[in-house]
């Protein structure tokens, strides 16, 4: 959310009519920031996130399932789907 947030305000700060024309085409660049930053934040949770604690389990069999380690990743992405939304309702013509 945070990440979809601070691309709306570098946007707006670079573009403050928040199109450009390019040839003859008027683009949303707001939209183009937000997702390329969106794409940014996956890629660093993807290489950040290892699934080594969630196939612990399987490779010793008497490791507990890591719930709080799942909650946290289903709450976040909770958030960033939240946050995505706010930033779409935000965005609506």
């Amino acid at each position: 959310m945070f990440v979809g947030f601070g691309a709306l305000l570098i946007a707006g700060f670079f573009f403050p009519s928040n199109q450009i024309v390019r040839q003859d085409n008027i683009v949303n660049i707001t939209s183009i920031f937000a997702l390329a930053a969106l794409l940014v934040a996956l890629v660093v949770m993807a290489l950040t996130l290892r699934g080594d604690r969630l196939t612990a389990p399987d490779r010793s069999g008497t490791m507990p399932i890591p719930w709080d380690f799942v909650a946290v990743v289903l709450t976040g992405l909770l958030v960033v789907g939240l946050g995505i939304a706010v930033i779409a309702i935000v965005n609506a013509p």
